[in-house]
């Protein structure tokens, strides 16, 4: 289980029991029993000592194996890599080799120092592919993505000899552990410059990786943004067009530059050195893995008590395989089964609910449910976040098939977490949130019918009631002030009947939103916040209605204002014209204007009053989204990424120059070593400010919509402000979801569906739990063996279509190979399930006899998987073959005249195992061939014949040498 997950269940635990009011009080009671029986002071007693203990012992210590550790490094923890780029470098003085990749002439990357081996030691081994062997995945993929087919050696670190100079192209690297980097010697007539670049191995097991760019926490398929509201587009259109202008004019100073530099091949390679750094720790883990292979490395037989630990090791694997089969056999099918069902079953049923929460009567601009309540908007995300959690957990799930160092699923994957956490919170959260409300729920219902009775009714009666008299000696008209008060108190007296109907109901209404905090604390708040609006809902009408009398009296008054001095409005074309009017209707503007003028104060009380009571609803309002955007979008999850590991969040990288100094104090003296520049490359962690960037869109668009001259404009003038829609304030908590979600049908397939990728233990159309009885030989050498279908339907054709037809073999569970060697299919049983056929590490401790007799086994392997066509055993035997014939000296290496006659008895012409048994013959003194022809066909000597004469004249030492693993490799 992650660390993280592991984490999460404790605080949801620990949420769960803070929740329990009655075990907070037990543990408050046993606090103070503790206290009043000197439990603290005994404990602190025995803290103070233990810290005296670490202060003056420990601490020493650590800081003596620190300084110890510094001294004698056992192996660096950062690597170089550079123009001329080196990697990982120890600063001991062991002897060793640089492995990686040549970018180019001068430009190189280091991925590893093999130590303890020579240079053509691993030359030879990474030519037949010996370092490489054993990877967990597909290696081409890996070195795809560096830019590179194959892996090859570039240099020695601390020679023992002095380094031959004939080769330009190779480094010499020295180290010391005083220094803090290598030095780098060059042949003395190459006059070059270098420059180390030194970095931190990002480690692909905790998702550390480098980047180019910062790491996109929220997802960019939102090809479609909501538009805001019709009384503001004339703000988007003036926002739109600054931006386009802006953007023109960066267009414009780009052509006005003095000097235009095109890009270098080097700028141009910068992102795929990147993903170089990105593979380095699993090429280098695979590389260091195989090290054993090479070199002459003696294995000790295992002493009596490493045998008892060994077969009770392996009695315990014994166990566990059973127990494993069992589980994966009978109970893993039906419990998934019935996961996915149960999964699909709340995937219709969320649906359901889906559809009907955005369901717009009428026309498509329609408001939905979902776009007037909060507690309609706060279902609506958790149930598309349910919809969308199977998906990233299936996307996170094939990660695990493929290489660590691929890095397309990391957003996801904090994403996904940041949800669960977030959720987690909330559910802790609203736990306790519900217990205490639900134990409390006649306070609770007291005390809200209690504010909203003294606040918007009692209050409101009060306040209006203030304003029909002269409100701070204000004098307004009495007739008009009693008419609008006594218009507004008769609305209200009706509100507060229709609330005191449900009064006796509210203390239920409150258990339910303490129940529904079980969902979340989300839930409660959201549901408060749609019983503010439903509870305010006579101040929201109070407010548009003295609004709108606020507003025809004043257009009234600027109407009569015009006609006062002679002039009007041109509608038609939109301005003020000049106009000739009567006496008697100048008289009689004038009057009017008189009267509305000394009428518009009475009427801009009552409307300052509900716009301040509309103002403070609002203001409630936005408190409770804010609350509920935090809970629901707040990047904790990454917060805390941030804090503990800035690796996993990659913000860009940085170079920082290095003082080189000492280095270059130590090495003046040295005619071959260069002038040499050190760099570090460093990853830039993504800043908080981008973290929460989404917040300081949203806070200036809301800033922009209220606090804009418009609003302004409208509130003077009496006009509707309307609020900022709902798909608009809740577009940053729906960032994290995609724009459309998975269909049923989409998600069942993913979940059904198996994996594209075949591995050595699972095939589509097999059961790799399913057995099948295998009877190879005949009579009293006949064994059977009990395998699993998919493992050999996954690596054989022959098992493959022995098995999908309507053969006997199918029917009876049963294959017969009566003409195969027992001995050579359990060899090939035991590759195909540990992929290893012989440990390289006993190589060198063979006698000549007993190498002939690995490598005759090795090739009885392939003539088998030819026969089963296993091309990844095939390809696996011939590469064996060639590695462990390079490992030994030439003259006992060489297949005898018995694996020759084999191989050519038992395979077909053109056979690559017949080429690789030529190749490694190509070089063999005519003399040797003579003495050892016995027992060999003719035909090995005509394919000796062509290959020395015809097809290859040119000779070369060892043939098969040079043509490396990948010449007798087919294609998988």
């Amino acid at each position: 289980m992650h660390a993280f997950s592991i984490l999460t269940i404790g605080i949801f635990v620990a949420g769960y029991s803070t929740a329990r009011w009655d075990l907070v009080t037990r543990v408050y009671e046993l606090a103070i029993f503790a206290w009043d029986h000197g439990v603290v002071t005994r404990t602190a007693k025995g803290f103070a000592l233990l810290s005296l203990l670490f202060f003056l012992f420990i601490l020493p210590i650590v800081r003596i194996a620190t300084q110890e550790t510094d001294l004698h490094p056992r192996l660096a923890g950062t690597g170089i890599s550079a123009r001329e780029q080196l990697k990982h470098a120890p600063r001991d003085s062991a002897p060793g080799v640089l492995v990686g990749f040549r970018n180019s002439k001068s430009d190189v990357f280091v991925v590893g120092v093999l130590q303890d081996v020579e240079l053509r030691q691993v030359e030879n081994a990474l030519l037949v592919g010996t370092l490489l062997r054993h990877s967990p995945h597909d290696i081409q993929e890996l070195l795809q993505r560096c830019g590179h087919s194959s892996v090859r050696a570039l240099g020695s670190v601390n020679p023992k000899t002095p380094a031959d100079q004939s080769g330009a192209d190779l480094l010499t690297v020295h180290t010391d552990p005083s220094l803090r980097f290598p030095r780098l010697h060059h042949p003395d007539d190459a006059l070059i410059t270098m420059q180390v670049i030194v970095y931190d191995r990002p480690h692909p097991t905790r998702m550390q990786y480098l980047s180019l760019k910062p790491i996109t926490l929220a997802l960019g398929d939102k090809t479609k943004v909501a538009e805001w509201d019709v009384a503001f587009e004339e703000l988007e259109r003036a926002e739109e067009r600054e931006r386009k202008r802006k953007a023109h004019l960066v267009e414009k100073l780009k052509l006005h530059r003095v000097i235009a530099h095109p890009r270098t091949q080097k700028e141009l390679a910068l992102p795929m050195i990147i993903e170089q750094v990105n593979c380095s720790y699993e090429l280098n883990a695979l590389l260091q893995k195989n090290i054993g292979m090479i070199g002459r490395r003696m294995k000790r037989a295992l002493s009596v008590s490493e045998r008892v630990v060994e077969s009770a090791n392996d009695l315990w694997d014994y166990i566990w395989l059973v127990l494993h089969y069992a589980f994966r056999v009978w109970i893993w099918p039906i419990a998934a089964q019935l996961f996915i069902f149960g999964l699909i079953t709340h995937r219709i049923m969320g649906e359901a609910v889906l559809q009907v929460l955005h369901w717009r009567p009428g026309s498509s601009d329609s408001p939905a449910l979902k776009d007037i309540s909060a507690t309609a908007q706060q279902i609506d995300i958790r149930l598309q976040q349910s919809c969308y959690w199977p998906i990233q957990y299936l996307t996170l799930r094939r990660r695990k098939i493929n290489w660590e160092s691929i890095t397309n699923s990391h957003p996801e994957y904090i994403r996904f977490y940041n949800s669960l956490w977030l959720v987690a919170n909330d559910v802790i959260m609203g736990i306790a949130v519900g217990t205490f409300i639900i134990e409390n729920a006649s306070f609770v219902a007291a005390q809200v019918d209690t504010i909203f009775s003294t606040w918007s009714v009692d209050g409101l009666r009060r306040m209006i009631s203030w304003l029909m008299g002269w409100p701070g000696g204000l004098k307004l008209n009495t007739e008009l002030a009693a008419f609008l008060g006594d218009l507004f108190l008769w609305v209200i007296d009706y509100w507060a009947g229709c609330i005191s109907l449900l009064r006796p109901n509210l203390p239920a209404l409150v258990q339910i939103i303490g129940f529904s905090a079980f969902a979340g604390a989300t839930m409660p708040i959201s549901i408060f916040s749609d019983l503010v609006s439903l509870l305010t809902l006579h101040i929201y009408s109070f407010y548009v209605a003295s609004a709108r009398i606020f507003h025809w009296q004043l257009t009234i008054i600027i109407s009569l204002f015009h006609l006062f001095r002679g002039k009007k409005r041109n509608i038609l074309r939109n301005r003020i014209d000049s106009c000739d009017y009567d006496l008697d209707q100048l008289l009689l503007g004038t009057i009017l204007f008189t009267l509305q003028f000394f009428l518009l104060p009475t009427v801009f009380v009552f409307y300052l009053t509900f716009a301040s009571a509309r103002i403070a609803v609002i203001g409630l309002k936005a408190a409770l989204e804010m609350g509920l955007a935090c809970l629901n979008h707040f990047p904790l999850f990454a917060v805390m990424l941030r804090l503990k590991d800035p690796g996993r969040l990659p913000g860009g990288i940085y170079f920082e120059l290095q003082n080189t100094t000492d280095a270059s104090s130590n090495t003046a003296g040295s005619v071959n070593s260069p002038p040499t520049a050190y760099v570090l490359l460093k990853s830039i962690p993504l800043s908080l400010r981008a973290m929460f960037q989404p917040y300081f869109d949203l806070g200036d668009r809301i800033r922009k919509h209220y606090f804009s001259p418009s609003v302004l404009l409208c509130l003077v003038s009496g006009q509707f402000v309307p609020p900022i829609h709902r798909r608009n304030l809740y577009s940053l908590q729906y960032s994290m979801l995609p724009a459309k979600r998975a269909s049923i049908g989409e998600l069942w397939r993913k979940l059904t569906e198996r994996s594209g990728r075949t591995s050595s233990h699972e095939l589509n159309g097999f059961d790799p739990s399913s057995f099948l009885l295998v009877r190879v030989g005949c009579d009293s050498s006949q064994q059977e063996f009990l395998l699993h279908e998919g493992i050999l339907c996954a690596r054989s054709e022959f098992f493959r279509r022995a098995l999908n037809g309507n053969w006997i073999e199918k029917k009876e569970r049963l294959v017969k190979l009566p003409e195969d060697d027992p001995q050579t299919f359990a060899f090939y049983v035991s590759f195909i399930y540990t992929n290893v056929i012989f440990d390289a590490t006993a190589l060198q401790t063979m006698t000549p006899d007993e190498f002939q007799a690995h490598i005759l086994a090795v090739v009885k392997l392939y003539v088998l998987a030819e026969k089963l066509q296993d091309r990844q055993a095939k390809n696996e035997a011939l590469r064996t073959v060639l590695s462990d014939t390079a490992e030994r000296s030439f003259a006992d290496s060489l297949p005898n005249a018995e694996i020759v006659q084999f191989m050519y008895n038992n395979t077909l012409q053109g056979s690559l195992g017949r080429r690789l048994m030529v190749d490694l013959w190509n070089d063999v003194h005519a003399t040797s061939i003579i003495e050892q022809r016995e027992g060999i066909c003719k035909e090995f000597f005509v394919d000796l014949a062509h290959a020395l004469l015809g097809e290859r004249p040119s000779r070369k030492r060892n043939g098969a040498l040079s043509y490396g693993a990948k010449e007798y490799c087919e294609e998988l």
